[in-house]
């Protein structure tokens, strides 16, 4: 293995034990801390405050490695193509509309005040996860593997990260096993958009925050959202960005744009 690789292979271990083990700490004290209904307006356990291991870890083991400036510069860069901004904003609200049957008796729909306050929220944790997920990771993964194969890689350890969170939410299993497939192919689709991006991190925050908002928002704060279905129209999303991507983007990765990898 090339040095750079082998450094690259260390880092996303560090990166994934202590990610691993802060979120372990979170979980357990989840049942103690209750919700976060009144932020978040869908029953959300206090779990989900780990958000903040994910940049935690990252900058524990750049600072370790001695790549810390670089990977600031990432989350300063947010310069993309318009589509990425439009795709980021529409895609994943629309896939949760179109995942969500509106129970009867369904509340009011929520004042535009609320809304904004959601979108602050969400976009907040987005911000802290992919500062995690997409600006450190995927420049050490583009030294291991190919673009799907980090999406899917990636996806899996984050599906896995939150599973003792969706289970103290009060989700059945089978809820739980599509929203883990949900979130793989999700992870699968971001790292196509942050790819498809130039590399950048921004995206992929708004996409996943644009997903968050809107199942907050559905019918009965979420509870009438099916992540089987979701997962469907999201793997649809993530096939034609593939099916659209410029030749060999599948396989390899463009130019990291300054991103300086582990030494």
């Amino acid at each position: 293995m090339a040095p750079e690789a082998s450094a690259a292979r260390t880092s996303m271990v560090r990166y994934a034990v202590i990610t691993a083990v802060l979120g372990a700490a979170f979980t357990a004290l989840g049942p103690v801390l209750g919700d976060l209904s009144a932020l978040t307006r869908a029953a959300v356990p206090a779990a989900a405050l780990m958000v903040v291991c994910p940049p935690v870890a990252a900058y524990l083991v750049a600072r370790r490695e001695g790549t810390l400036r670089a990977w600031v510069a990432v989350l300063h860069r947010w310069r993309a193509p318009w589509w990425a901004w439009v795709v980021a904003a529409v895609l994943m609200p629309a896939v949760v509309v179109l995942s969500t049957c509106a129970p009867a008796g369904t509340p009011d729909p929520l004042p535009v005040g609320g809304v904004l306050a959601l979108v602050a929220v969400f976009l907040v944790s987005a911000t802290l996860e992919n500062a995690g997920w997409s600006a450190f990771a995927l420049p050490r993964m583009a030294l291991l593997a190919t673009p799907l194969v980090t999406g899917v890689l990636i996806g899996v350890f984050w599906a896995l990260w939150h599973v003792v969170p969706y289970a103290q939410g009060g989700h059945s299993a089978s809820w739980i096993a599509g929203q883990c497939v949900f979130t793989v192919v999700l992870r699968v689709l971001l790292v196509q958009l942050s790819v498809r991006s130039g590399n950048l991190m921004w995206p992929a925050v708004v996409a996943h925050a644009s997903y968050n908002v809107a199942w907050a928002a559905s019918p009965g704060a979420g509870t009438a959202y099916d992540p089987w279905v979701a997962s469907a129209w999201t793997t649809a999303a993530a096939l034609a960005l593939l099916a659209t991507a410029p030749r060999g983007a599948r396989d390899r990765w463009p130019a990291s744009a300054g991103v300086t990898p582990p030494r």
